[in-house]
């Protein structure tokens, strides 16, 4: 078993920490880590700099895509970028640790 990283950003801090405390609370998620991001991209046709949060979710191999579906489903931007990491290498205790929160 694995842990895995699901990153996603959010529009707002209060909107990164609501999902990040819904994802918890739902057991969906170890824990998450939100971290101040700006971000430019092209979104219809404009160049966008825009001020995000960006959530990094920590789960297990099990949760990953009621996750996903969860983050999908819940989230403000109309296409979020939810994307995940599989982490070549966690400590066993925490892995034991999540899977113990998790399962």
């Amino acid at each position: 078993m694995s842990l895995f990283l699901v990153y996603c950003p959010y529009p707002t801090k209060s909107q990164a920490e609501q999902a990040a405390k819904n994802a918890v609370s739902k057991k969906l998620a170890v824990c998450a880590n939100i971290f101040q991001s700006d971000s430019i991209y092209e979104w219809k046709g404009e160049l966008v700099h825009d001020s995000e949060r960006v959530v990094i979710f920590k789960t297990i191999e099990q949760k990953v895509e009621e996750l996903k579906k969860f983050v999908e489903e819940n989230h403000p931007y109309e296409l979020p970028a939810i994307i995940t990491f599989g982490p070549s290498e966690v400590n066993l205790p925490y892995l034991e640790w999540a899977k113990g929160q998790l399962l």
